[in-house]
């Protein structure tokens, strides 16, 4: 919402603040016919919503809307008050009605849109689940309003964390998309200016780096840091699929001090098996089961070299991997690049499990995703 949104209700709201007829206490289902109108209207304009959630009393509700309305009117940004919203959003409108809304807002696209969006989400439904309308499963939508309801406050700290608002842009558009499906919320965070990894912006190089490229595909990253910077000591290239192993060694035969180690990365030593993705050979992924018997190492174990630089991009693991190389996080204090979309909690649970590793990085997060969903997203740290 914009702040001329805001104006337009606060002098309704310090009307009823005002109003003497009602005992304060009384509850919203009891004031008089015209305030009940009133409070309805004023829910329904910033809220989309009649009742709103665990606000019982007519000073209960003027308390907090009134705060809330006065606090966004004061924040200077745009980003800030789209984020503010979002978390307000979550605090004051039932978990049932944040369904039914998203619901809503999905089906007012045309339908070809709606079609892409149907597939792109079954096609990685492992990542966030199914888009179920019905509300018979779960799905991406129920489990989201889920985490946003348990997990505000997270939300808050990741985003009081973050070091610009090129991130907190990222942050704000990705949380208000998981309400509305809008997909121009997706548009207003993609980058556009620099590669996935290599921000000019955040990050510094120079030719003692050594990288380690988890997710290292056919080495595009690797050539795109060449490309890009051009000097480092040694590059790291971890790769589970053969294809893909095979076309990288041939992209870097002919570039010097790059190890290429056809290895799966987690928190301990051991081994997994290949899932190969229906849909394309960079979602392919480790699972416990059936598929090629792939060697599973943890970072601390099996590179002994002072990392400068760890890209993790590696289909849900980066967890696990991230507490197999605690100690050269510890350590060496690496640059990060990790990829934060490959579960509906990554986004903030990756940045607290790095905090609590080590507090002393400062965040950022850029976007090179696709329409669809908020994807790509990589958390940088510094």
């Amino acid at each position: 919402m914009k702040r001329a949104d805001y104006l337009r209700v606060l002098p309704l709201i310090e009307n009823i603040e005002k109003d003497n007829k009602d005992d304060e206490s009384t509850p919203l289902d009891r004031v008089s016919e015209d305030v009940k109108e009133l409070i309805k209207g004023i829910n329904i304009i910033l809220f989309g919503t009649h009742d709103l959630e665990n606000i019982n009393t007519k000073k209960e509700w003027v308390s907090k809307i009134l705060s809330f309305v006065r606090d966004q009117i004061k924040r200077p940004g745009q980003i800030d008050r789209d984020f503010y919203y979002a978390i307000m959003y979550v605090e004051v409108v039932s978990a049932s009605d944040m369904e039914q809304a998203a619901v809503r807002s999905f089906l007012k696209m045309d339908e070809v849109t709606r079609g892409r969006y149907i597939k792109f989400y079954h096609d990685f439904s492992h990542f966030w689940g199914e888009l179920d309308l019905s509300g018979e499963k779960k799905g991406a939508i129920g489990e989201r309003v889920s985490i946003l309801k348990e997990k505000a406050d997270d939300f808050k700290w990741l985003y009081d964390r973050l070091s610009d608002y090129r991130s907190k842009r990222v942050l704000s558009n990705m949380l208000n998309n998981w309400r509305t499906f809008d997909v121009n919320l997706i548009a207003g965070m993609k980058e556009n200016s620099f590669p996935d990894y290599f921000d000019p912006d955040v990050f510094e190089f120079d030719e003692d780096e050594v990288l380690v490229d988890l997710g290292a595909y056919i080495g595009d990253t690797a050539l795109e840091y060449i490309d890009n910077v051009g000097r480092y000591k040694k590059i790291y290239c971890y790769e589970i699929t053969d294809e893909s192993v095979a076309k990288m060694e041939k992209r870097l035969r002919t570039y010097p001090d790059i190890s290429i180690r056809q290895k799966g990365v987690g928190d301990k030593k051991g081994v997994m098996h290949l899932e190969k993705s229906k849909v394309r050979n960079t979602a392919n992924r480790l699972q416990r089961g059936d598929g090629d018997e792939i060697q599973v190492v943890t970072l601390d174990e099996d590179i002994q070299d002072k990392i400068t630089f760890l890209k993790m991009d590696i289909e849900g693991a980066e967890q696990a991997a991230i507490l197999g190389c605690r100690e050269h996080i510890l350590r060496d204090r690496p640059k990060l690049a990790i990829s934060v979309y490959h579960s509906n909690r990554d986004i903030y649970e990756i940045p607290r499990l790095i905090s609590s590793i080590r507090d002393d990085y400062r965040y950022y997060l850029r976007s090179h995703g696709n329409q669809w969903a908020p994807s790509e997203i990589t958390l940088f740290g510094v």
